[in-house]
């Protein structure tokens, strides 16, 4: 019979074995979780060493979601129904179709290679969202995602390695 991990996770904690103490860090208490480890999936604060911090100004209600890297990245869509579970956002900036016009679309521009790499769906994906929010963009007129809509893109489009690049200013 198979243990699932919510079980083996429960029998460790019960045995005492792997179990650290409760984690925490500069998001108060929204992620802080038992971690355990040694062959169970390792849960707890994403945020526990990394010198990252939450945006206690959160009002989507998706503050639970890990933390950004820099305190500019920090920012909040401010609405009570978060835009990132609109069916809007998932057109324009999940959706694999729309994207990769995008991408196409760039790349013929600047007479580039078509890029078909997670790295491009999510800059495609931000750059969307940016154009729908902001309008025009250029030289100079950069503008930061809001956390829960970069969180959602990388789900979608997820590095092997679990490094972002995050905002870069000029």
């Amino acid at each position: 019979m198979e243990e699932s991990i919510e079980e083996e996770i429960e029998r460790r904690t019960s045995d005492g074995q792997s179990v650290q103490a409760r984690t925490s860090c500069n998001c108060k208490s929204t992620c802080s979780r038992k971690r355990v480890e040694d062959g169970a999936r390792a849960r707890g604060c994403p945020c526990k060493g990394a010198n990252k911090h939450c945006n206690s100004s959160c009002k989507c209600g998706k503050r639970s979601k890990p933390c950004q890297n820099k305190q500019i990245e920090n920012v909040c869509c401010g609405k009570r129904n978060c835009e990132s579970t609109k069916a809007r956002f998932g057109k324009l900036c999940l959706d694999v179709e729309v994207l990769s016009l995008g991408i196409r679309s760039s790349a013929d521009i600047r007479n580039d290679r078509h890029d078909s790499s997670a790295r491009a769906f999510r800059k495609a994906g931000y750059r969307n969202y940016i154009l729908d929010k902001h309008g025009y963009l250029g030289k100079g007129r950069r503008r930061v995602a809001p956390s829960c809509i970069v969180w959602q893109i990388r789900h979608h489009y997820p590095t092997r390695t679990g490094i972002y690049m995050g905002f870069r200013e000029n």
